[in-house]
């Protein structure tokens, strides 16, 4: 089925926007009833960083952890120095997500016509998983808008016949934002960098000589959180202090749990979670707390020198029950299911069924792109590499559906071109052997 993209001109797609006024007062809705006035989980950190920021600092002097890029914090900044209060903070969220799903919209119009990159864009903006984090100062939203903008910024770039460096400065930036709010890009786009280098050396294409200049001004922006990094705490290309604690409960050695990430300030009881019972938190404490509480007050780098050594130590006697959690890490990233110690409950529902169809429809898309690779846009070979390497690396670390939503932009433009532009369904008609009658033709009877 040949491409169909919209042959509205660019200065024509604003007047779009009106398609989906709606999902903006829904997000303002959800952003400002659901609202709550107690400061929880990863907010407490990102106010915490953002106000480092309006001091001047980032990481606390004396206790150097550095738990997440600056990305978000330095967007809150601003409203911190303000005093503005928490629900407008969070109601910010809303026009992120507005924003990244028209920036999603305005790339699948480079391949498809208006009707189905609404539809497209719908979907994807009505995605169960988005808005649980919608009411919360989470960084979900400000990636969503930047990955999505990156990818449209970078197709446009990369199709031009003409080099405009507009569009280059545009995808780095947003992507290079986008790495310093969620660090675990600035792998995917060094290890990316090294394919479309391999790439390039063996077919000279354009198309990943300008996706390399994209990435590496990506990692331009990203440089001077590594020199921070460095100066701060002496390491280089550090990108977080809690990758130590996330393989220790990766390599649990215990069968009834499945490698999901637990705050030690839970296991202490310091800190309460909806999904963990009493009987649960008891049997945490029977196997983790002597561990936690005898290296808690360690300096950081020792105690996460120490983390490391235990997950090593768990990996070694038990490499089988690794290999597990590595199955059940994956299935969180689209089910958000298993988790430890975690019974069924209805809210399981709210990712266990969207989670399936946007899993079956990749895993089906994949195979097709890979029977048709000859007819698909080169230039989005490098953004699906780059959704891959992510899956990976997340399945390698802490899978769960939360962090699945970060790269959703690239699964749904990903299925929209596949299911519309390689997959051609007809209905009704009678099949070729049987006549209009209904009776089989001479000499096949």
């Amino acid at each position: 089925m040949k491409e169909k993209p919209s042959s509205a001109p660019v200065n024509e797609l604003p007047r779009n926007l009106k398609y989906f006024l709606p999902l903006l007062v829904l997000y303002l809705l959800i952003a400002i009833l659901f609202t709550h006035h107690e400061i929880t989980g990863d907010e407490i950190r990102h106010l915490r960083y953002a106000t480092n920021i309006t001091h001047g600092y980032y990481a606390n002097p004396g206790d150097l952890e550095i738990a997440n890029g600056p990305g978000y914090p330095l967007l809150l900044a601003p409203m911190v120095a303000l005093g503005l209060p928490y629900w407008l903070m969070r109601s910010l969220n809303s026009f992120l997500l507005f924003g990244a799903v028209w920036y999603l919209f305005k790339a699948l119009t480079l391949y498809l016509p208006t009707r189905p990159a609404v539809l497209g864009a719908y979907l994807f903006g009505l995605y169960p998983t988005i808005f649980k984090w919608l009411p919360q100062l989470y960084s979900e939203a400000l990636g969503l808008l930047l990955l999505s903008g990156a990818l449209y910024h970078a197709i446009v770039y990369v199709r031009t016949k003409k080099r405009h460096s507009r569009q280059l400065i545009y995808a780095g930036l947003l992507l290079g934002f986008l790495t310093l709010t969620k660090y675990v890009f600035i792998h995917l786009l060094l290890a990316t960098l090294v394919v479309l280098g391999i790439g390039y050396l063996f077919t000279r294409r354009k198309e990943f000589s300008r996706y390399s200049a994209i990435f590496l001004l990506a990692c331009l922006v990203y440089a001077p959180f590594v020199i921070y990094n460095k100066i701060a705490t002496g390491k280089f290309m550090l990108t977080g202090d809690n990758g130590a604690e996330i393989l220790y409960w990766r390599s649990t050695p215990y069968p009834d749990e499945n490698g999901d990430w637990i705050s030690f300030d839970v296991v202490q009881g310091k800190d309460q979670v909806d999904n963990l019972d009493g009987w649960a938190i008891d049997q945490l404490q029977a196997r983790h707390l002597a561990f936690i509480q005898e290296i808690q007050d360690l300096p950081l780098s020792e105690r996460n020198e120490r983390m490391m050594q235990k997950a090593i130590e768990h990996l070694k006697s038990n490499p089988a029950n690794f290999a597990r959690n590595t199955v059940s890490s994956f299935l969180r990233l689209f089910f958000n299911f298993p988790h430890t110690y975690t019974t069924q409950k209805f809210q399981t529902f709210f990712y266990i069924l969207p989670g399936s169809f946007l899993f079956v429809f990749t895993v089906l898309g994949v195979l097709i792109a890979l029977y048709n690779y000859k007819t698909m846009p080169l230039e989005l070979w490098p953004i699906f590499l780059l959704g891959l390497l992510y899956i990976g690396e997340l399945t390698l670390l802490n899978g769960s559906a939360r962090n699945l939503l970060v790269i959703s932009p690239i699964l749904f433009l990903f299925n929209a071109y596949v299911w519309n532009c390689q997959v051609q369904i007809k209905l009704g008609g009678p099949p070729e052997t049987i006549n209009q009658r209904g009776s089989v033709p001479e000499g096949e009877g």
